[in-house]
């Protein structure tokens, strides 16, 4: 039992930690270019190389672990996509007046699935990325 919830709490954290690692900050409706989008190129992946100080990780796992991660946003595109489009469908039924019970309850319910699908992709990606490290990085990692 104690393994199993070391394991779990693993997963978790590296799954937080790959999934929040660097990327590109939003782009923003300005018509003028904020800082976030003049620094881009600097400020993108700052989070990855704490955690490679952190755990102390070797360059080959870091490209591994940017491969992954890189693999799992693109696995995770459509899916975003899907869940964003069924927000903005209720919205468009709530604008026409037209929105009812029925139509929530069936949206909520595919909601629900594509954030299922979501959430299974990130516990994949989580077992993976537990793969590449060794069992000390795994104990600073839940540390």
């Amino acid at each position: 039992m104690r393994k199993f919830t070391f394991i779990t709490a693993a997963l978790l954290l590296l799954s937080t930690f790959t999934f929040s690692m660097g990327g590109n900050p939003k782009d923003c409706r300005h018509e003028k270019k904020c800082e976030h989008q003049k620094n881009d190129k600097q400020k993108q992946g700052k989070g990855f190389h704490k955690i490679k100080e952190l755990l102390n990780l070797t360059d080959a796992q870091m490209e591994q672990l940017k491969a992954l991660r890189l693999s799992a946003d693109k696995d995770l595109e459509d899916e975003r996509l899907a869940l964003k489009n069924e927000r903005k469908t209720l919205e468009e039924l709530k604008v026409k007046g037209q929105l009812t019970k029925e139509k929530v309850k069936e949206s909520l319910a595919r909601m629900g699935e594509i954030q299922n699908k979501i959430h299974a992709a990130r516990m994949k990606n989580a077992s993976e990325a537990i793969d590449i490290l060794t069992e000390e990085q795994i104990v600073k990692a839940v540390d």
